[in-house]
């Protein structure tokens, strides 16, 4: 995400060494490839970047910008390190669901703050997790209301590790990922247009990664079935979403959703930053 500067003078630079990078505004989307280069400055808006395909880039800026950067990316990587230790298919369950929201949200033609917010809370929506204990989180069998009240705690969990890094608004959507329309979801029990869009766009996302994978527990369906499945639940998941969703596997562009990363290297003043 490009964000507005502090400093309207600031001049930023971006050089991709591989891969390719979309940016993408609520006015056009541009596409750069390798060996590509833009500056930008004194932005009003947040644009997106986001890939296709593995993107390594330069990323040549100010030093408070620098700082900001390095702690953003040094708090992200804190909460990825935390799911992973304790569960790695949390970690990959995370990302699927991320890429899937944000998919999702497109389809819907979503405001890019929408998209933003997903791309933060549908990452870290399980982070909680790593508070469960293993052998209720690791269980293949079916588990005790004991058990199940540890793992209805997760979403609260998750809110109270996300919101020092990323504010109240992106913990308020994490906390609400398993709420459901009807009211029966959990842990608070809220109902309709009560779930943030956001928490409700995760909530068919996540359901869909659950369905489709392989776990000691669950026999994983095809995507059409799937999403079949989910629209028989209008009670529980906002239709828009879920249409949404019917959408990317009917064109087939769910199955290039799973494996896209980013790699970037910062600079700005870096020898000041030693």
């Amino acid at each position: 995400m490009l964000t507005p500067a502090e400093d309207a003078d600031v001049c930023e630079h971006v050089y991709i060494i591989e891969g390719d990078l979309i940016l993408e505004s609520e006015k056009e989307t541009v596409k750069l490839g390798k060996n590509d280069f833009f500056s930008f400055s004194n932005i009003k808006n947040t644009i997106l970047m986001r890939c296709n395909v593995p993107v390594t880039f330069i990323y040549v800026t100010s030093k408070p910008m620098f700082n900001r950067v390095k702690m953003y990316f040094s708090n992200l990587d804190e909460l990825i390190k935390k799911v992973d230790e304790k569960d790695h298919y949390t970690k990959t369950h995370c990302e699927h669901v991320t890429n899937y929201a944000i998919a999702i949200s497109r389809n819907m033609k979503c405001s890019t703050s929408i998209v933003e917010k997903l791309a933060l809370s549908a990452l870290f929506h399980d982070v909680g997790k790593c508070y469960i204990p293993d052998h209720i989180l690791q269980k293949p069998d079916k588990l005790t209301p004991e058990e199940s009240k540890a793992i209805y705690k997760h979403p609260i969990h998750s809110k109270e590790l996300v919101e020092p890094n990323f504010g109240e608004e992106i913990a308020n959507i994490v906390l609400c990922h398993h709420e459901r329309l009807n009211g029966s979801g959990y842990p608070q029990g809220i109902f309709g247009d009560q779930i943030p869009l956001e928490s409700r766009i995760i909530a068919v996302a996540d359901s869909f990664d659950a369905i489709t994978t392989k776990r000691p527990y669950n026999s994983p369906k095809n995507f059409k079935d799937a999403v079949e499945e989910l629209l028989g639940m209008p009670d529980l998941y906002d239709m828009r979403a879920v249409r949404a969703l019917k959408k990317l596997v009917d064109s087939g562009e769910i199955y290039k959703l799973c494996n896209n990363h980013v790699n970037i290297i910062t600079s700005g003043e870096e020898e000041d930053n030693k």
